[in-house]
Parts: structure tokens; sequence; C-alpha cells
């Protein structure tokens, strides 16, 4: 089982790595093309799809992973949900356009609010096929559509923002998107027995996606609150630098973590379904996670200047001290990937808008109050909510899954002293050379490497269970760089006999 969760991984992770470049790529150029208010009109309209995405859904992709055995008549059932929802929430979308153009005082909002009804109204036939390939642990081929979908968003995006598209070449490329998700998922996993129009299991799937979308939209809209509220308060240039910042902030949770969230339910299902208990699995995820988590949230925040500059220009050094300040904060919201498959798994639903309700309004309510004093404040706050939101996390994992204190502290103890050698070589560096942080590319290169020196100086001495994963890829790179080294010498021999 072991062994099945570390190739899940891996290729979500290979994945999460390839479209992490990609995206990186057309952030690059795209942020040399377009200004801050160009980024938050689309920062407003994409979170509008990603709330109506949140609320099509309602539970249904976690409803089919997390069930012992799936029927049709349930497939049948939650396709339909899905349809029906998307329906709705796409005439809510296109009648809204005007008057939220009009509420921003941003006329160029509603066309770009008809590009995201139109990305939405693509969605049901992917949403039912990706769900069962994840309860599949078809993982190779998830890889397959979203790095195809990735680079269908990239070039498309990139394409008409050369060609002065503006703030729509983000929402024709997202439509492009879930298009090729549309054609892909169809392709790989048809499922048409599905695709028809049931609700014969509607009160089993109502029960479950009740608590669940309630949960969901529930994060979602606190997540989105930032950017809603001062959208309107502080204006679009606001909201476009802290989206440059959160987006940076968070370059180590999309680089690292971000393949766990798409790997963990299916697993720790599977994982009950087999009779294995979820402790070990879970401690075992927080020590994984924050040996290579934590590290690199603080080489980021050594980093931040010459990042920002390599990634968005001399326009956006602003969000420098930003960047910074969120990623320490960061570092507090650790259990957060587990958390969700956690509660999910073991058939807690009803806990997971239970953990939201007793951590989000509350977050909620000081960054408003934080948002009266500008937008450092607002970041400054997080330093409070994060933590916050990881003690309420931790109390309900615990409820369900029984482990104390000491042995949460002994998963993360090693990662501790990762974290500091990891910096140690960094900080004495930037010290030695009084560089005030302001560092340049070659140095940024050096700090870099003493810190993934300091880091796996780490895990030797710690003797942390990355070491064997580290042993194994490094044995797997011998072994192809041998193999390609017969070869090359077989091609010579062949050669000089012809």
């Amino acid at each position: 089982m072991i062994a099945g969760v570390r190739r899940a991984f891996l290729i979500a992770s290979g994945e999460r790595y390839a479209r992490m470049g990609i995206n990186l790529v057309m952030l690059v150029v795209v942020a040399r093309l377009l200004t801050p208010v160009d980024f938050g009109i689309s920062v407003l309209g994409s979170g509008f799809l990603l709330i109506a995405d949140e609320l099509r859904e309602v539970g249904t992709a976690s409803y089919l992973i997390q069930k012992e055995n799936v029927a049709t008549t349930e497939i049948r059932t939650a396709f339909t949900v899905i349809f029906l929802v998307t329906l709705v929430l796409t005439a809510v979308l296109i009648l809204a356009a005007p008057r939220l153009a009009t509420f921003y005082s941003t006329p160029e909002l509603q066309p770009y609010l008809y590009l995201v009804a139109a990305t939405f109204l693509v969605g049901p036939f992917p949403a039912t096929t990706l769900a069962l390939l994840r309860r599949d642990l078809a993982f190779g081929t998830l890889a397959v559509i979203r790095t195809v979908s990735a680079l269908v968003l990239c070039f498309v995006t990139i394409i008409l923002a050369t060609l002065g598209f503006r703030y729509l070449s983000l929402g024709w490329g997202a439509l492009a998107s879930a298009t090729t998700n549309l054609i892909l998922g169809l392709y790989y996993r048809p499922a048409f027995s599905g695709f028809v129009p049931s609700l014969r299991e509607w009160r089993g799937a109502a029960r479950f996606a009740g608590y669940d979308c309630v949960t969901i939209l529930l994060n979602r809209a606190c997540d989105l609150l930032p950017y809603i509220v001062f959208g309107r308060t502080l204006g679009l240039e606001v909201v476009g630098m802290l989206r440059q910042a959160s987006t940076t902030s968070q370059l180590p949770e999309r680089m690292l973590l971000s393949s766990v969230g798409s790997v963990a339910l299916p697993v720790f299902s599977a994982a009950l379904r087999n009779g294995h208990a979820l402790k070990q699995f879970y401690l075992g995820g927080i020590d994984y996670i924050t040996a290579v988590y934590w590290p690199a949230l603080a080489l980021l925040a050594i980093l931040a200047h010459p990042i920002v500059q390599l990634l968005f220009g001399q326009q956006w050094e602003a969000i420098v001290p930003l960047v910074q300040i969120m990623s320490c904060a960061w570092m507090f919201s650790f259990p957060t990937p587990l958390t969700y498959p956690v509660l999910i798994a073991v058939g807690a639903v009803r806990n997971t808008l239970a953990e939201s309700l007793a951590g989000l309004p509350i977050s909620a309510f000081i960054l408003i109050l934080a948002s009266l004093y500008g937008l450092r404040a607002v970041v400054l706050s997080m330093l409070l909510t994060l933590p916050l939101q990881a003690c309420v996390a931790l109390y309900f994992v615990r409820r369900q899954i029984p482990f104390t204190v000491a042995e949460l502290a002994g998963a993360v103890a090693k990662s501790c002293q990762i974290t500091v050698l990891s910096v140690a070589g960094p900080l004495v560096f930037a010290l030695a050379m009084d560089l005030d942080f302001r560092f340049t590319l070659p140095a940024a290169a050096v700090i870099a490497g003493l810190a993934v020196a300091g880091w796996l100086t780490g895990i030797w001495l710690t003797q942390h269970r990355l070491l064997e994963d580290i042993k194994q890829v490094v044995q797997s790179m011998v072994r192809i760089v041998g193999f390609a080294g017969k070869g090359r010498l077989a091609w010579w021999h062949d050669g000089r006999s012809g």
C-alpha cells in the first residue's frame, strides 16, 4: 500500500511540476504584457468562476471517490445534479454580469464574465469523468489530461495577450483549457452510461453533498473575500498586487504540496476499504509535508526580491515585503492539505463544515478589520489567522484519528531541524555580504545552492524518511544515465566497425 501511495504521489507531483512550469512561463510572459488593473479584472472574474464551480460540484466528486462501491445509478445522479446546477448558475452569471460591472465601476468586467459563463457551461462532463478517474487511482491519465489543458491555457493566453486582447486573453485561455478537459476526459473515461439523466439516488448524494457544498463554498468565499472587498474599497490595483503577492508566496505549496490533495482522498479512502488505520498515514504525511514545505517557504522569504523581479519585473517590486510576510505565515498551514481528505475518507463530512465554521468566520472578520489599516495590515493579519485555522483543523482531525500532541511534535521535530539547517547558510551569506536581501541573480543562485546543501545535510543528519526516497531517485538516475551511456558506446563501436 505504501509503495502504491508513493507511486501515485510521484505521478501527481510530476504532473503538478509540469503544470507549474507551464503556468510559470505564462505568468512571466503575461505579467509583462498586462497591467495590474488587467490582472485585477481577471482575478474578480475568475473568483466568481471558482465559486460557481464549487457550487456546481456540490460534493459529487468527493461523494463518488469516498463510497465503498459506486453503482451506475449513483454516477447518473451525480452527473444530473452537476448538469442542472450548471444550467442554473450559468444563467445567474450571465444575468449578473452587467450589475457586477456597474457595482465595481468596471465596464470591462462584463465581457469577461460572459467568458466565465461560457467556460463554466463546458464543465459537467469532465467533472464526472475526472472524479471517476481519481477514484480509480488513474493518476497517469489525469496527468496527461491536466498537462495538455495547461499547455492549451498557456498558448492561447500568451498569443491573445500579444495580440492586444488584454484581460480577455486570460478568459479565452480558460475557455480553451476547459474545452480541452472536456475532449480528453470523454476520450479517456467516456462513461456514457453515466450521462443518462437520473435522480434515483438523490437522497444519499444530497446528505453528503449538502455539508460538503457548504464547506467548500465557505472556504472559497473566505479565500476570495479580500479580492472582492478590496476591489470595491481599495481599487483594482491593490487587488492585482495582493493577487501577485499571494501567487508568489504560494509557489512552494503549488510546487510541492498541490499534488497531495489530489492523491490523499482516494488513497485514504482506498486504505480504509482495505482495513488500514489512517493514523500512520496522517502523521507520516505531516512529516513529509513539513520537511519540504517549511524549508521552501523560509528560502522564499529570503529570496523574495530576486524572485519577484525575475517573475514579474521592476513594476511589481512593491509586493516584495508582502511576499516575505506571507511566506512566514503559510508555515502554519501545514495541516491543511490533509484535513479535508482525512475527514471525508472517514465519513465525517459534517465535521468539515463544523471545522470551517469554527475558524473561517473569525479569520474573515480579522481580515476585514485589518483592511481598515491598509494592505500591509491585511497581510500581517495572516500571522494570526493561519495559526488559528491550523489549531482548529488539528482539533477536528484528532476527533477522528486520535493522536497525542507529543506524537504530532515528534512528526515535525526533524522538519524543524531540517529547516534551520536549510536557512543557516543563506542567512550567514546574506549577513556577510550585507546585501539587505536585495540579491543579484548570481547571489540568489549561490543562496539557493547553500539552502539545498543545508536541506540535504539536514535530511542525512536526522535520518529522515525522505533519505530513502532520495536514494531511490539517485539510483534511478544513475541507472538511466548508465543505460544511455551504454547506448552511446554501442553506437560509437557500431559506427567505427561500419
